[in-house]
């Protein structure tokens, strides 16, 4: 009985110790770098996203059905290269 409270209360003990230990790990904060080309880049594709989504409007209400159908379909199978390997911009 007494080994089984003894082995109870070590392995609290261990399990204490290496909570606090992943906590201070999870608090670690990386100073990350601000990339303004990379926000500028979003926000022009959040801004076409949103055209495409919706129906031909403005210069894109002279283009047929087909051309319409053809630049959504740009739209939203492009994935810019420059977002998926983070190249700079040219």
């Amino acid at each position: 009985m007494r080994q089984i409270i003894l082995s109870l209360t070590i392995l609290s003990g261990l399990s204490l110790i290496a909570c606090k230990q992943s906590v201070k790990k999870n608090n670690e904060t990386k100073k990350i770098e601000f990339d303004q080309g990379l926000a500028d880049e979003l926000k022009s594709m959040t801004e076409i996203d949103q055209i495409a989504a919706s129906f031909p409007q403005g210069e894109y209400k002279q283009l047929t059905q087909r051309q319409w159908e053809k630049f959504q379909d740009s739209v939203f199978t492009t994935i810019p290269v420059r977002t998926i390997f983070k190249l700079p911009l040219k």
